[in-house]
């Protein structure tokens, strides 16, 4: 069914049941292609408050078949030499992905920092490997939670390990996380 047969559509008080009973058009879409594919349906389910029942916004959902945009990011070596504008100008369902899940800042640097981390080159910032993730990661608890503490250990910035944990569900202190800093002690 073309958009252009649709002139208007009554959902009722129930456009999901319309957005489910015409599902195959829609099937596979992230929400931003939903929204310019059909933006009268969009509105209508954010308005009923039934959006996220039907395209739920998951972090480190799967992506292309990946389990997530940041595994899809690393497996393609292409990508690696982008900037973020290179990124969204050619890829920007991944680039919107991995802002949503908190991974774009893991695979490419915000800033360009002449102190910063071993691997940084023009800018940009080489993606982590699934060891140095991992490092990353069970780092966590040797260094009590703090990012700037394992930055001092690490070959990483604090601001690099900060959002290597919060994108593994990874609680840090410090940095916005002042009442906890203090009283975890």
């Amino acid at each position: 069914m073309s958009l252009k047969k649709r002139r208007y559509r009554k959902y009722g008080e129930n456009p999901l049941s319309y957005f489910f009973e015409h599902f195959e058009e829609y099937e596979g879409m992230s929400r931003s292609e939903f929204e310019r594919f059909d933006p009268g349906l969009s509105a209508a389910l954010r308005k009923h408050d039934q959006l996220d029942e039907a395209i739920p916004e998951n972090l480190n959902e799967e992506f292309r078949g990946y389990p997530n945009s940041l595994e899809y990011f690393l497996d393609h070596e292409e990508l690696h030499d982008l900037g973020r504008g290179g990124l969204f100008g050619l890829d920007e369902s991944l680039y919107r992905s991995m802002l949503r899940d908190g991974t774009l800042g893991i695979a490419i640097s915000e800033v360009d920092e002449d102190k910063s981390e071993a691997g940084r080159k023009g800018g940009m910032t080489v993606p982590l490997t699934q060891s140095q993730l991992k490092e990353i990661v069970d780092s966590y608890d040797s260094y009590d939670h703090n990012p700037s503490e394992a930055a001092k250990h690490l070959d990483y910035t604090a601001a690099r390990i900060r959002n290597v944990w919060k994108s593994v569900g990874l609680e840090s202190i410090g940095r916005g996380n002042w009442q906890r800093s203090i009283f975890s002690k």
